[in-house]
């Protein structure tokens, strides 16, 4: 256990994480990437933009547990040796989801007038400059999930640097791609549509060959009935984080549905918001994939104490990182501002709002940590509990004054400010629990379930 625990040394696990920042962060770059190209040709089509990520992004949020849950799976059975369940993990996620993938691309290929008119509440006009975009953007949807479910294993199985090069990949296609057929073969708002679709599939491509290819990972769905135990477990995990997910999903769909019923200009300001949100979330959030990954492998060992100490590190961790993106959004404002949008309507709307993007970062940093440490543990039902408890408490009644009272973009951000600083309390105060029960009962083979109680490692 000696060598296990200098392998997790602070400096190792910064070393380690760093291949994992890099591409967690290259996650929404697709919707960066077309926001930042496609805001600088028309305001409107920025406008359209931000209505077809708010639905088609929910969805992928909401079915995040492919992620997260397989993630944690894969990394648990890799833990603890067993080759088998890990061909079980393997089988079970990449079925799920191309299944889901499939379904929901018909739904949406279907629904798009639903989604768009009665749902969003946009005007004629935006959900005619969407459709071209729509299209292209929901047949990449199969792909989107898959790919999502393959860099999850490869994870799982510490493929960290793997996994950077297919984000890498994905994310040059989608620059290189979108670009040529924007500006140099113009093809409108579609453009954007193809250059992610192709970057998925070349993403896709190169994740299937890690997997398969390298580690050798095996598709075997004649033995998934022999762990339907395993299967449920997983499908517990992934009810519970579709919950969890579903409430933070509802929080950014509300918020840009009051975004839409406020004016075009606040609507794009909100998908230049968003899109930077999401940036600086990612760029820390793969200090959480370090604590999920190597929390389950280690839990999967029945490493308890590493667990907690590893947890404890990442947290250090996330100050510094949390704080350079803070800083680089402080100082970066109108370079950033201007990159989106040149429209002086946008960068209006954005100076209410900024000093909130940047600053909460810092707090960012501890809450998405503290998040892959309980993913690592598996307990997402506790997750899912806080969540619908800040989003029934806090973020609902703060969006409420903000559109009926403010009628302003700065006030309805700060419900997401407000639920995740509950997240940050309740969950900081979970892995508190979890240290002293550790610490205090080394003989025991038990962690703080979601309850505060005894619960099997």
């Amino acid at each position: 256990m000696g060598r296990a625990m200098a392998r997790l040394s602070l400096k190792n696990l910064a070393w380690v994480s760093i291949p994992t920042v890099v591409a967690v962060s290259l996650e929404p770059v697709s919707g960066l990437i077309d926001t930042i190209l496609v805001g600088q040709l028309d305001t409107s089509w920025l406008a359209s933009l931000a209505l077809t990520n708010a639905v088609l992004l929910s969805l992928a949020w909401v079915f995040g547990f492919l992620n997260h849950g397989a993630s944690a799976w894969v990394a648990e059975a890799y833990g603890g040796r067993n080759g088998k369940l890990v061909d079980v993990a393997v089988s079970t996620t990449i079925l799920v989801a191309t299944f889901l993938g499939v379904v929901l691309a018909i739904i949406l290929l279907l629904g798009r007038e639903f989604f768009l008119k009665e749902v969003m509440g946009a005007a004629p006009h935006l959900i005619a400059t969407s459709k071209p975009y729509w299209f292209w953007r929901v047949a990449a949807y199969p792909l989107a999930l898959i790919n999502l479910a393959l860099v999850a294993i490869m994870r799982g199985l510490n493929y960290f640097r793997p996994a950077l090069w297919v984000l890498a990949v994905q994310t040059a296609s989608n620059v290189i791609v979108t670009y040529l057929l924007l500006y140099v073969f113009p093809m409108g708002i579609a453009g954007a549509g193809i250059g992610t679709f192709l970057s998925f599939l070349a993403g896709s491509s190169l994740a299937v060959y890690f997997v398969f290819g390298v580690a050798k990972c095996r598709v075997r769905f004649d033995i998934l009935a022999e762990h339907y135990g395993e299967i449920f477990r997983f499908g517990r995990d992934a009810g519970n984080h579709f919950g969890r997910t579903a409430c933070l999903t509802a929080a950014f769909f509300l918020m840009t549905n009051a975004a839409t019923r406020l004016g075009e200009s606040i609507l794009a300001s909100h998908q230049v918001a968003l899109q930077v949100w999401l940036m600086s979330s990612f760029i820390i959030d793969g200090l959480a994939v370090t604590a999920t990954s190597f929390g389950s492998q280690l839990l999967g060992g029945r490493h308890r104490r590493a667990f907690t100490v590893v947890g404890l590190r990442l947290l250090f961790l996330a100050l510094p990182l949390g704080s350079l993106v803070t800083l680089s959004l402080y100082w970066g404002q109108n370079l950033i501002v201007n990159i989106f949008s040149p429209d002086p309507a946008v960068a209006a709307q954005l100076a209410n709002l900024w000093w909130l993007l940047a600053f909460s970062q810092v707090f960012n940093g501890f809450l998405y940590v503290l998040d892959g440490i309980v993913f690592g543990a598996r307990s997402f039902e506790f997750l899912r509990k806080r969540m619908l408890e800040g989003f029934i408490l806090l973020f609902l009644p703060t969006l409420a004054y903000g559109f009926y009272i403010e009628r302003s973009l700065a006030s309805i951000w700060w419900g997401l400010a407000f639920l995740n600083i509950y997240r940050l309390t309740t969950e900081g105060y979970w892995f508190w629990k979890l240290w002293k029960r550790v610490w205090r009962s080394p003989e025991s083979l038990c962690l703080v379930d979601n309850h505060g109680q005894s619960g099997n490692a």
